[in-house]
């Protein structure tokens, strides 16, 4: 049994699908969408009851365990890459997603061969 409580996916529908919205890597020297497929980006959290040592009237709902999974699949390939983050590395994840959000973005003009 998992300690983990996944999070919806992102780059999926509720009803497995995915979306779009999350594009598979294709290499450095490729624009993304040109030839790459769908991928999918999870989070799960460990609920506070199953941190070890947490009193066994720990709130399910509020508090959760010092790590954070976070799972990457291209392609809808189910194999896919997992690591836990810290608080500290979940925070310059967030202060980077953050940093690059705010930023103002080019337009996508990507003409089609011949």
């Amino acid at each position: 049994m998992s300690i983990y409580a996944s999070k919806p996916e992102i780059g999926m529908t509720s009803h497995g699908v995915l979306d779009g919205t999350v594009r598979a890597y294709a290499g450095s020297g490729v624009w993304p969408g040109r030839v790459d497929g769908n991928a999918w980006v999870g989070l799960a959290v460990i609920p506070g009851y199953c941190v070890p040592g947490a009193p066994e009237d720990a709130e399910c709902t509020s508090t959760v365990g010092e790590y954070l999974r976070l799972d990457v699949a291209d392609r809808g390939d189910p194999i896919r890459t997992t690591v836990v983050l810290t608080v500290a590395s979940a925070t310059v994840l967030r202060d980077q997603l953050s940093e690059w959000i705010a930023r103002p973005k080019e337009p996508t003009q990507i003409r089609e061969p011949g």
